[in-house]
């Protein structure tokens, strides 16, 4: 829109940008004759990790049977799953960011998983119920 003269802010209005994201792209544009800045590896949103059912499942999975391990180990743990040679994980994305996040947006705080880790011991469980019985 804006090599055919439109302004600038009514395409960062329409687009919905900021004008840096609006500069970089024209810049890279100018570059390589498209909006990516690396033309072989445009962002397609179809490899989001939102949209990839397996590795949601492996991360819930790997929370609820480890509940008690740090958040480095989740992801070193998926990365381990994503190294697997049977090669079904390959493109799994699985860095302590990506972990995180996704943790969060499912709903899995670091408190909540601490207290996942608590209701499977049997002694905690134990003493819990203790406890409520007296109040």
């Amino acid at each position: 829109m804006v090599a055919h003269g439109v302004p600038r802010n009514f395409v960062q209005r329409i687009v919905g940008v900021k004008q840096s994201a609006l500069k970089r792209w024209c810049l890279y544009h100018r570059q390589n004759g498209t909006v990516w800045r690396n033309p072989e590896r445009p962002n397609l949103h179809g490899d989001s990790c939102w949209l990839d059912q397996g590795f949601m499942n492996a991360l819930l999975m790997v929370v609820r049977e480890r509940p008690e391990a740090l958040l480095r180990e989740h992801s070193k743990l998926l990365q381990h799953i994503r190294d697997h040679p049977s090669g079904l994980w390959v493109n799994m994305c699985c860095s302590e960011a990506t972990v995180n996040r996704h943790l969060r947006r499912t709903g899995f705080t670091r408190k909540r998983v601490l207290r996942l880790f608590q209701e499977a011991n049997a002694v905690a469980r134990r003493a819990h119920a203790r406890l409520r019985r007296r109040m």
